[in-house]
């Protein structure tokens, strides 16, 4: 019977362990609830694949006859109380209400190793909303499990890396971009970072990440105006495009920590003139991978050695050695068209200004970037099994935890790596649309 509601879910879960005496354990089977969730209002990332109809979730249900009686809430039957787990089940995070799940230290069923887990919480501190959303999609029916894709490119433009990667290395990727929709709205308090997670919990062991993080209010032109600097990166709050510019950088830097915690490769790109480096998210994930003996390489290199119109001075990040292939000196100019004007205003002090159009056309990586990055990732895009790195990952070292991060009532709150990542939005809304 428990066998087949796995084959229903489509879903292949551990089964729970149950104490049998000292020193011993067996494997207790399961029995699976069946839950109704309205498929439409999860806002599926595979519209196409998944239509508009309720959709079927099964969870884990206790065996009295192995486990005796259980206290259950009012209204509930003995035979719908769940089993008492090391983490949180998908029923439970329903049926309480935000607060609580928000104090509560339990961690929900991520599908991640537990060492991922661990370095996620104690190292890196990510926001327990991230925990929790993961844990939903994790458990959730209407979210696929399956891991399919090589490389998401996030921020990706034209698309000249996932596109190149795919064409190159034979392998699925994916582009993903507001362009594209609200559905890919990186800082969408619905459904545009769920999509982003969900693309990246799809991708395979051997998988990396691109990242060409927004940068319109990080570099050097625009610094008057957003109030930014070395020793004020997040700048002038009271500005909107300078929120939604820290909650872009927030957001890519706990993609950056998950690629770290699952070992699997990334890579951000920006300006010369870009201060994103000098954010406190961005400076606690140096922090946290020199702390867990990895590494967060810096390379500079021009556009211009890529069949571009424009030099463009370019900063590429990267945890992999893989990012020195695309390393380049400064070619000659090879155009008398720049994206910036400088002069001297009538005070006599020096100014520049962009040009629209030239800016808009540094933007975008030309093919030749594209097939480089690709060569450089090519070696890395091994077909492995998810599984077999599940079971093989293990952290050699027990870790002790990072530094205490300021909380919300603290003066230097405004510090914290994650202040500006603003996930609880998206966790109710993920939420109320498995309720509803």
């Amino acid at each position: 019977m428990a066998e087949a509601a796995r084959r229903r879910s489509g879903r292949i879960r551990p089964a729970p362990q149950v104490s049998s005496g000292e020193g011993a354990s067996t494997t207790a089977k399961p029995r699976w609830k069946r839950l109704r969730a309205t498929g439409g209002a999860a806002g599926h990332i595979d519209t196409a694949e998944r239509p508009n109809e309720p959709t079927e979730i099964y969870v884990e249900e206790s065996d009295p006859e192995e486990h005796g009686d259980h206290e259950h809430a009012p209204g509930l039957e003995p035979s719908d109380v769940i089993e008492a787990s090391p983490w949180l089940t998908l029923i439970t995070m329903l049926t309480m209400t935000l607060p609580s799940l928000l104090s509560d230290s339990t961690i929900p069923s991520t599908g991640l190793p537990t060492a991922a887990v661990e370095l996620l919480r104690d190292v890196f501190k990510v926001p327990r909303q991230l925990f929790l959303i993961l844990g939903v999609l994790h458990q959730s029916e209407a979210y696929s499990d399956t891991r399919d894709l090589y490389l998401v490119e996030y921020f990706c433009g034209a698309g000249a890396v996932w596109r190149n990667v795919q064409k190159i290395c034979g392998l699925p990727t994916l582009g993903y971009d507001i362009a594209h929709g609200p559905s890919e709205d990186f800082n969408s308090d619905t459904i545009g970072f769920i999509t982003a997670l969900q693309w990246w919990r799809r991708l395979m062991a051997c998988a990396w990440i691109w990242l060409g993080t927004v940068c319109s209010t990080w570099v050097f032109m625009c610094l008057a105006s957003t109030g930014r600097s070395t020793t004020v990166p997040r700048g002038n709050t009271r500005q909107s495009c300078v929120r939604e510019g820290n909650r872009h950088v927030g957001r890519s830097a706990l993609l950056m920590s998950l690629q770290y915690a699952t070992k699997r490769g990334f890579m951000l790109e920006q300006p010369g003139t870009s201060l994103m480096l000098k954010s406190h998210a961005m400076l606690w994930i140096k922090r946290c991978a020199e702390h867990i003996g990895s590494h967060f390489f810096v390379i500079d290199t021009y556009m211009g050695a890529f069949a571009s119109q424009h030099l463009k001075h370019t900063l590429l990040c990267s945890n992999r050695l893989n990012v020195c292939d695309l390393r380049a000196p400064r070619p000659p100019l090879v155009s008398a068209q720049t994206a910036v004007t400088k002069f001297v205003d009538k005070n006599g002090r020096r100014r520049c200004t962009g040009n629209k159009g030239e800016l808009k056309a540094t933007q975008q990586y030309t093919e030749t970037f594209g097939q480089a990055v690709a060569t450089a990732m090519k070696e890395t895009l091994t077909p492995e099994p998810y599984a077999k790195f599940f079971d093989d990952y293990e952290q050699k070292e027990t870790l002790t935890p990072t530094e205490v991060l300021p909380t919300e009532d603290d003066d230097d709150y405004e510090e914290h790596p994650w202040c500006d990542v603003e996930l609880q939005p998206v966790l109710e809304f993920l939420l109320n649309s498995l309720r509803d």
